[in-house]
């Protein structure tokens, strides 16, 4: 169980008892912009970048919607075997970086409390809900978010559409919301996400499939300019469909691990391009 000051809108909690089904509860959701940073003229070429400020956010405020991926690249023909594999890969990486500043911030407001919970649980040797103790929001979360399996929750709700990672997930939260969980349960669900997760599994890939790449203009311009450099044609023009005002992606293009990433051959485009 989850304390009841807890906002969790993707199984039917917000703040109250009741349950609602699939899109009904997704009246608001998180959204988590993902930039596919070129780093050839191929559609195989490219980088995750991915920006969890809001989800961070979020927690910390005691809060938890579902996720929404927004994928921007270069050009809508990427290699979506490629992006499935790089795209769990880069979720699990900077999300588990991302959320080590809201824990260390949790750990040490609820440092009372958690001593309290822990003393209790070794006199009584049975598992203690957070919420019988009516702590706040953003601590009952820092148990949810401390597990490494809930990068795969999270992941699975931002991928698949409808109820159907709702679903999946549900009996991880009611594990994961304990303080101690039972190691077992969580190894066996842990291998459920993965396998949910996973390129052999049909509904996976049929998700990826589905999703909508947005073309960055941005983006579009500097495949266009790494394309000239390998003598590849590259139409372009295709982030004329897209909204009018994308999102900055300037301070992704400087980040030290794009720079690694990119063949020194194009970091004089790079550069011209944020000049």
């Amino acid at each position: 169980m989850v304390s009841q000051s807890l906002s969790f809108d993707p199984i039917g909690w917000s703040g109250g008892s009741g349950s609602r089904d699939t899109d009904e509860v997704y009246h608001h959701r998180w959204c988590i912009p993902c930039f596919l940073l070129p780093t050839g003229s191929g559609p195989r070429d490219f980088l995750c970048a991915m920006d969890f400020s809001e989800v961070v956010e979020g927690l910390a405020g005691g809060r938890f919607h579902r996720p929404r991926l927004k994928i921007w690249a270069g050009r809508n023909d990427i290699d979506r075997t490629v992006l499935a594999t790089r795209l769990r890969h880069e979720f699990m990486r900077q999300l588990q970086d991302d959320r080590e500043r809201l824990r260390r911030a949790a750990e040490r407001q609820a440092a009372p409390g958690l001593q309290r919970l822990e003393e209790a649980q070794a006199e009584t040797g049975s598992m203690i809900e957070v919420a019988s103790w009516g702590l706040s929001a953003s601590l009952s979360l820092l148990f949810l978010v401390a597990n490494p399996i809930f990068n795969l929750v999270l992941l699975l709700l931002a991928v698949f559409s409808g109820g159907s990672g709702l679903m999946k997930s549900l009996r991880y939260f009611k594990i994961a919301a304990t303080i101690k969980e039972a190691n077992k349960d969580l190894q066996n669900e842990q291998q459920e996400l993965e396998h949910q997760l996973d390129l052999k599994n049909k509904e996976f890939r049929t998700a990826i499939d589905r999703l909508d790449i947005k073309v960055h203009p941005l983006l579009e311009s500097l495949v266009g300019h790494v394309s000239e450099v390998d003598g590849k044609g590259f139409a372009g023009g295709e982030s004329q469909d897209s909204p009018r005002d994308p999102p900055w992606v300037e301070d992704y293009l400087k980040m030290p691990r794009y720079r690694q990433a990119l063949p020194s051959m194009y970091h004089p485009l790079v550069d011209a391009m944020l000049d």
